[in-house]
Order: structure tokens, then sequence, then C-alpha cells
């Protein structure tokens, strides 16, 4: 089944060639339909940042009002993507319904789409923590825009500092998992899905990200430089031929 910046991360270095069914998660999960899209993972490395930064893009290219936030406490690579303060949100302190406009910024250059950078204060995270008080956070937010898509810690990284990425899930319209193809156990993924469907959550799909997974012009490559102690001109001749061959590039 079924993301370049000031600092480099691996999550930035990810390109969106590196994953799979994209189209269809996007029209599936955000073209035709309003609300807010949780995207997590069940490790960390797997591109959730990168993933849920290329659908935002995807849905303000569209013309959608639409609000990137970055709940991503473990690893807030977004909010210095993004060259975004880290604000006291203040939401145990604010009254319900109440505009949360000074946390948000539009992106530079990027019409339709908006930005709210990972809170700073304790208290704010201890307020999402609570199912409840998280839906109301956002649809809040939901009355402003048309889509609304939030970075998450992956499901097995839980500390005092993170929000419970399977409770915002619960939380939210959908969701959708990233996983590194080859890379993330499958128990580890399995465990990830059954968390997340325990909690009542509506999961729009599966994404896989296939960055580490090496080409087949690659492969053959390796194969070549394995033989060139042997027969050193034909493996010359066979790279070659991989990096000429069309159908290999």
């Amino acid at each position: 089944m079924a993301k370049k910046t000031s600092k480099t991360t691996k999550s930035t270095q990810l390109q969106p060639t590196s994953f799979t069914e994209i189209n269809r998660i996007h029209r599936q999960a955000l073209s035709a339909r309003h609300g807010s899209l949780v995207i997590t993972s069940a490790l960390g490395g797997e591109g959730v940042s990168t993933f849920a930064h290329i659908m935002a893009l995807r849905s303000a290219d569209n013309g959608q009002r639409t609000l990137l936030i970055d709940l991503n406490l473990r690893n807030a690579n977004l909010s210095d993507s993004f060259h975004a303060e880290r604000k006291i949100w203040g939401l145990a302190d604010r009254k319900q319904g109440s505009s949360l406009a000074d946390l948000i910024q539009p992106a530079a250059s990027v019409p339709n789409l908006s930005f709210m950078a990972a809170p700073r204060d304790d208290e704010s995270v201890q307020f999402l923590r609570d199912v409840q008080r998280a839906k109301l956070f956002l649809s809040n937010l939901e009355s402003q825009f048309d889509q609304i898509i939030i970075d998450t810690t992956p499901v097995g990284a839980l500390n005092r500092q993170n929000i419970d990425p399977v409770l915002l899930s619960a939380a939210a319209s959908r969701a959708v998992v990233v996983f590194m193809a080859g890379v993330t156990p499958q128990d580890k993924i399995k465990r990830c899905i059954r968390l997340l469907e325990e909690a009542g959550t509506a999961i729009e799909g599966l994404l896989v990200n296939d960055y580490r997974n090496p080409s087949l012009q690659e492969e053959l490559l390796k194969f070549a430089d394995g033989i060139k102690r042997i027969n050193p001109a034909f493996a010359d001749w066979m790279r070659q031929k991989i990096q000429k061959s069309s159908f290999l590039s």
C-alpha cells in the first residue's frame, strides 16, 4: 500500500522521487478533502518531515489554504528549514477557539502555504497530550485552513518532551505512515499500525520511502567492480555499457 535548507539533515537530503505513491496518497488524502493529516512513522529517520513538507507544497500548489505544523519535538527540522522562531504557544491560557494567528507565519514565496513552528513551552506540550484538547486545537485551525499537515515524532520515540503521535493521529482527521523500504523491520511497522488502529486513527495509507534501496544500475556497477580483480578489461567494458544504458539510467 500504500521533501534545501540552511541546515543539512538526513530528512532534507531526501528527494521527492525517493517516495513511491506520493501522487496517489496526495489525491486520496488531500486533493478533494479538507481537515487535518498527521504524518508519522514507526522509527526515526524515515523521511516524515520531508514528506510532510512535500504534501504541504502539493496542497498549496493546488490552491488550497494549507498549514504545515511542526510537532516533531524530537527533531524540529522543519522549524529550522523555514527559519521560523519557536514561540511559547500558551495553549493552556488561551480561550477555546481564540485566534492562533500570532503563532502562524506565511511561507516565503509559496502562495497558500503557512507554517507553525514547534512550541517552546512545556505547558502547551502537556495541553496537547489530551486527545479532546488536541481535537479542539485542530478544529480551531480547520476553520481557517483547508488542509493542516502535521509532522510528528515516530511512534516508538516517547519521552516527556514529545507529544504522542498516536494521540495526535486519533485527534486528527486521518494519518499516513511512512517507512523505509528494506530498512524498517516489519514487526515495527505492524506494531505502529496496530497502535494507531487501536486508538481509532483513520489510516489513509502507507508511504514507502525507497531512498536507501539501490537501483538496478547501482547493483550492476557493484557487480562489475567485484569482478575487476579477475578480469579488469571485461569489468571496465561492463561499467561503460551499464553507465551508457538508457534503460538503467
